[in-house]
């Protein structure tokens, strides 16, 4: 039971990391306001719908494909949304660079790519700003590193769109008060996050915000299905 309970604490902390350091890849752009009359599920400011990844000795690291919004800004209000793919990379040792460039591979064709040092997680982060496919054949390397990365979201046991219909599931009437008029007021963000652990688990983690109320959060594993953590 110690356990379950550190590993829920850990869990909690990676989240609340999260919401601090992805800045790091968005480029501000327009803002837009959600409409006068808004469904929760047209107010998704980041959903990941393709996860990739990928591990070597010494280096870990994912791609988040989906979209989100263009001026990224956690505060309860959605805006326009734009395409995008999260890359991060993470190594064992460490690297003093606040920048490194690496040779991104996407079907054959490389490409440089800047990735930038987040201290808030210790990740290397870059967006290519425009969404991969499903199919990508995709590949990194780095100063002697070599990543191949794999599309695991084919094996989750839910897509996006279904964990979206647990979530508001297990919800439930608990939502009401982010409601006005029957309009959604609020932002909600679906994520692929991992436990920093040697068998890199992985959890759909997703979270409603909302101005001048309590955060809703629901962790499910990926492989599984299961309801972790709900609060």
């Amino acid at each position: 039971m110690k356990n379950i309970v550190l590993r829920k604490t850990k869990l909690i902390g990676i989240i609340a990391c999260t919401f601090l350091c992805l800045t790091f890849a968005v480029v501000s752009l327009t803002l837009f306001g959600c409409q006068s009359k808004v469904n929760i599920r047209d107010c998704n400011s980041e959903i990941t719908k393709i996860y990739y990844h990928a591990s070597c000795q010494g280096v870990m690291g994912s791609i988040s494909v989906g979209q989100r919004e263009k001026t990224y800004i956690v505060d309860g209000k959605h805006t326009e949304n734009c395409d995008f793919s999260l890359i991060s990379i993470k190594f064992s040792e460490q690297i003093t660079l606040n920048q490194i460039e690496v040779d991104l591979s996407i079907n054959d064709k490389t490409e440089k790519l800047t990735l930038d040092f987040n201290p808030a997680n210790h990740y290397y982060m870059g967006d290519l700003g425009y969404a991969l496919g499903e199919e990508d054949k995709i590949a990194l390397t780095f100063s002697g590193y070599e990543l191949s990365f794999e599309n695991v979201s084919k094996n989750f046991k839910l897509n996006y769109n279904e964990v979206i219909d647990l979530a508001l599931k297990e919800f439930g009437n608990e939502l009401d008060e982010y409601y006005k008029k029957g309009s959604f007021e609020g932002e909600c963000y679906l994520m692929v996050l991992s436990e920093d652990t040697t068998d890199n688990q992985l959890f759909w983690v997703y979270t409603i915000v909302a101005q001048g109320k309590q955060n809703k959060r629901i962790v499910i594993g990926v492989y599984d299905g299961n309801v972790l953590i709900k609060n």
